[in-house]
């Protein structure tokens, strides 16, 4: 098990837990709960953490907030996405929330000099098998933006299926998908 440095800002734990290996995919990856949560960055011991791997700044000041009100962490928690073969952290990813109504959305990043070689797939299918652990969950649901093609492609070949579009305040017109267990 591997900890988090502590960087600036609130510390508030100092480990974090380990799923098992991916087995879906070819790509050797793995998912790590970030519970060390700095707000100002965030550093994993002895793994190298590719530039834009990180989370922006927003969504640790809201895990923050939230686990200091005592959210559960699988839900509120960003996660590091370790490619095992570089040892090194390419992207976070994680829910956007506790389950509503049977049905958990996520968000998921990859640095950009390392997109295109089947790592957010893996993460998403990783995601949507640790949703699928809470025997609450039936659905797991996305948003893309209408022109990111790329992420359309993630969440297809993870399995998701497409809902329709729907119009945001803050993201514009962006699809919907949805993956049932």
């Amino acid at each position: 098990m591997r900890g988090f440095a502590p960087a600036m800002g609130r510390r508030l734990a100092c480990f974090v837990s380990r799923h098992e290996q991916m087995s879906l995919s070819i790509v050797p990856l793995d998912l790590r709960q970030l519970k060390s949560l700095e707000v100002d960055g965030l550093h994993l011991d002895g793994t190298q953490v590719a530039i834009g791997a990180l989370p922006p700044r927003f969504i640790l000041e809201g895990a923050v907030g939230a686990l200091h009100e005592g959210k559960p962490s699988v839900w509120f928690s960003p996660y590091a996405f370790i490619d095992n073969r570089l040892d090194q952290v390419v992207g976070t990813g994680g829910f956007k929330g506790s389950p509503v109504d049977r049905r958990v959305e996520i968000g998921y990043g990859v640095a950009e000099e390392l997109r295109g070689n089947g790592l957010a797939t893996a993460a998403v299918r990783e995601l949507v098998r640790v949703a699928f652990l809470d025997p609450v969950v039936v659905e797991v649901y996305a948003e893309t933006s209408t022109d990111n093609v790329a992420s359309r492609r993630v969440v297809e070949k993870a399995g998701f299926r497409h809902l329709g579009r729907r119009r945001t305040d803050a993201d514009g017109t962006v699809d919907q998908w949805l993956i049932s267990k």
